[in-house]
């Protein structure tokens, strides 16, 4: 029995290397594999779990590519959870798996296996004794990669990632990353914006000095890609419970404007004011302040679409403002008689209606109902004169 376990194991483990295994084939060869660990020992079980994360590779890759994704990813989720069962049940398997996966030497080829081992480690409590070794295998084959990767390399990091406190993320991680901009730019965005949407902990310093600089350098050529990348950052900085780091990251876009040319990086930087204010933070210091920094700056701009786009911010902010701001009121009446074109005038009420989302300023907002009047009638009266003329040719 023992001569034949053995030959089925390595078997199992030429098969799982096959470049030919589809995915069916790799389901199949994935449980005999789990069944077979239990009753193996040293290298040989070492083999047959890195032989099963091999098959997992292969499922993972074909949930990517198949156009049934539905029926794939169903398959992936049985497979990883098998594959995480079998952790459970065998005590040296996951640290054989962690000893291949950050030897210099090995090849493991399943980012999908490698998310599993550090979720299972996560939760048994002692991924903290594999941080630091993680943390240099993430810089070295995510930060530091020469070409983009596939996200399926870099997203089995997300448990990692996600279990990072700030001090560790700034003493393990943040001093690669400029290096990594420097070298890349386009290489490490999608793995920043990756990076900024996993972490849970405050981002801090790494916030203030590393991604806040390459978001405003990234935006700099007004490119469609890089504005994405760009903006989706600070969409995940939003998410900070520290008001001073939303203050700040305001600021930050505010100065950048300052310097912006080119109405696509004009339009890019106010597209990322908005979404700042759906942060969890107390905004009820820094709400105010933010509607009397972005009116101004909204009065003075000449293009249209780059007012509207203002006036869509300043909606956003109005609504976490605790009552009515000053600079609002003054200049709502100003705008709906003066704008030129009728988009800026329903940009201008539209932010007022984002305000009244607020109970707080539904009865301040009392004084904005005049000049809005004064405005439908100036636009029925409008639209008459308009049909008159029209009846008359």
């Amino acid at each position: 029995y023992s001569q034949a376990r053995a030959a089925l194991a390595k078997s199992l483990v030429k098969a799982a290397d096959k470049q030919s295994l589809d995915s069916q084939g790799a389901y199949t060869l994935l449980h005999w594999s789990l069944s077979l660990v239990p009753q193996l020992e040293g290298k040989a079980q070492s083999n047959q779990v890195l032989a099963a994360s091999q098959c997992l590779a292969v499922i993972a890759r074909s949930a990517e590519r198949r156009a049934d994704k539905k029926s794939t990813e169903r398959q992936l989720h049985t497979a990883s959870k098998a594959f995480a069962k079998m952790l459970g049940a065998v005590p040296a398997a996951a640290p054989a798996y962690m000893e291949s996966l950050l030897s210099a030497d090995a090849v493991v080829g399943s980012g999908a296996a490698t998310k599993v081992v550090i979720s299972f480690l996560k939760e048994c409590g002692v991924l903290a004794d594999y941080k630091e070794q993680l943390a240099s295998l993430y810089c070295s084959r995510v930060l530091c990669s020469k070409k983009p990767q596939p996200m399926r390399d870099y997203a089995c990091f997300d448990p990692f990632l996600a279990a990072l406190t700030e001090a560790e993320l700034s003493l393990l991680v943040s001093p690669t990353i400029p290096k990594a901009i420097k070298r890349g730019p386009d290489v490490v965005a999608a793995p920043l914006v990756r990076l900024a949407g996993t972490l849970t902990c405050e981002l801090g310093a790494v916030a203030r000095e590393i991604l806040m600089p390459f978001v405003v350098e990234h935006v700099k050529e007004g490119k469609p890609e890089r504005c994405q990348v760009a903006s989706e950052i600070v969409s995940c900085l939003a998410r900070s419970h520290d008001p001073e780091l939303v203050s700040f990251i305001l600021q930050s876009l505010v100065e950048a404007l300052g310097s912006a040319g080119l109405p696509e990086q004009k339009l890019a930087l106010i597209s990322m004011l908005g979404p700042l204010a759906s942060t969890e933070a107390d905004l009820s210091s820094q709400a105010p302040q933010a509607v009397g920094t972005l009116v101004p700056l909204m009065q003075a701009e000449k293009t249209p679409f780059l007012k509207v786009a203002f006036l869509d911010a300043i909606g956003a902010w109005l609504a976490r403002c605790p009552e009515m701001p000053k600079p609002f009121v003054v200049s709502f009446g100003k705008v709906l008689t003066n704008a030129k074109g009728e988009a800026v005038r329903r940009g201008m009420l539209s932010a007022a209606l984002a305000g009244m989302e607020s109970d707080e300023l539904v009865q301040q907002g009392i004084g904005l109902v005049a000049p809005a009047l004064d405005t439908l009638k100036a636009c029925a009266a409008k639209q008459k004169a308009e049909a008159t003329t029209r009846a008359r040719e």
